[in-house]
């Protein structure tokens, strides 16, 4: 594993940050200020001078979600000597800790720092010079959503549920994941994270927080709500979205280009009343 070669485009340029080394990279995304500043804020600095200081264990956390697939151990020896090959205590001494030493010191940092720090940082990175980013002078931003096994324990089993088929329930608990991305990118800018049983409109509610004028947002069928299209032009943001077949859009006008426009009611009840 290295620690060079991860490319991504966002505002410093054209040249991007692909021949940075990645420590710099995760700089520029995660400024140490905000990282600092959200350690503060949620009360989750180390009291005592140890080897696993919050700041490296927020630093530890992002670069096994880009190494998924290797050891703690191993990214955390990959993320330390980074820091260190340009450190002037580069020679001081640092023994690797324990993975059950690793583990205790994510507890410690807990799930609120990095999600506070999520929100801290994520938004739409695309600028004007970025391909596929825009039509039409508005941003291109989607809802989509998945689903995630978790850890086979009781306490995941309660939380969030599991799916279920004709043979019987889902090996795994499972979450469900709704994300606003920016298309142009695939930089998400926010997320909600519920149980398995959750309805997709209903938390896809929550990432209109997120949207704003000069946006497009995209959705698939499986989204289209009156809800979620009220909310949406609450936000003063535009949408296009597909529907499903059984989606009853009588038309109220016909336009010269053959499209037409049609009223969406909250329920059939409403279309009936016509209102």
């Amino acid at each position: 594993m290295t620690l060079r070669g991860w490319s991504w485009e966002a505002a410093q340029g054209p040249a991007g940050l692909g021949d940075r080394p990645l420590l710099e990279a995760l700089a520029a995304a995660i400024p140490d200020e905000t990282v600092e500043a959200t350690i503060e804020a949620t009360g989750t600095r180390e009291r005592r001078r140890r080897r696993l200081p919050t700041h490296l264990v927020v630093t530890l956390v992002v670069a096994m979600g880009l190494w998924a697939s290797e050891s703690m151990r191993h990214v955390l020896a990959e993320v330390v000597a980074g820091w260190r090959e340009g450190a002037a205590s580069a020679r001081a001494p640092w023994r690797l800790p324990s993975t059950a030493a690793i583990v205790q010191a994510r507890q410690r940092a807990g799930a609120r720092l990095l999600r506070e720090l999520f929100h801290a940082v994520a938004r739409p990175i695309a600028t004007a010079r970025t391909r596929g980013a825009f039509v039409g002078g508005l941003r291109l931003m989607a809802i989509d959503g998945t689903t995630l096994d978790v850890a086979d324990t009781p306490e995941n089993d309660r939380a969030f549920g599991r799916p279920t088929t004709g043979r019987g329930v889902g090996a795994f608990p499972q979450i469900r994941i709704l994300a606003l991305i920016e298309t142009g990118t695939h930089a998400i800018c926010d997320v909600v994270i519920r149980p398995f049983r959750s309805g997709e409109v209903p938390t896809a509610l929550r990432l209109l927080r997120s949207v704003g004028p000069g946006m497009l947002l995209l959705w698939d069928r499986g989204f289209h709500s009156y809800d979620l299209v009220r909310a949406t032009l609450e936000q003063r943001a535009h949408f296009l979205g597909r529907t499903k077949k059984n989606i009853v859009l009588r038309p109220t006008e016909i336009l010269t280009d053959g499209s037409f426009l049609a009223r969406v009611f909250p329920s059939p009840e409403a279309r009936r009343r016509n209102e």
